[in-house]
């Protein structure tokens, strides 16, 4: 949409001149043309710098399934040392029933 603009500015500008209409109104659409460059080269920047971020974010159901997953890793663990107290256990008291 903005495209349309700047080029609809740009015909408008390259019309104006063509027909060479006064000095100053030349000069005046010569430095518009000159605004619509540079508008033109910052939109074109933003919008590569936009897609880029957009490659990289995450989505929002991105972000849900690795907090699940931390969550779970945090389970994890706390499982696999609860499991590794028991087997400590169970190992005191087979040691304990070998010395009988």
């Amino acid at each position: 949409h903005e495209k349309d603009t700047f080029d609809k500015a740009q015909a408008i500008a390259n019309k104006a001149i063509a027909n060479k209409e006064n000095d100053a109104d030349v000069a005046t659409l010569k430095k518009l043309q000159e605004e619509v460059k540079d508008m033109k080269k910052e939109v074109k920047s933003k919008d590569v710098r936009i897609k880029k971020l957009q490659s990289v974010s995450l989505t929002k159901e991105q972000c849900t399934a690795l907090k699940k997953i931390k969550e779970e890793r945090v389970q994890f663990k706390e499982e696999n040392e609860r499991y590794r107290k028991k087997l400590a256990e169970s190992e005191r008291e087979v040691a304990v029933l070998h010395s009988l």
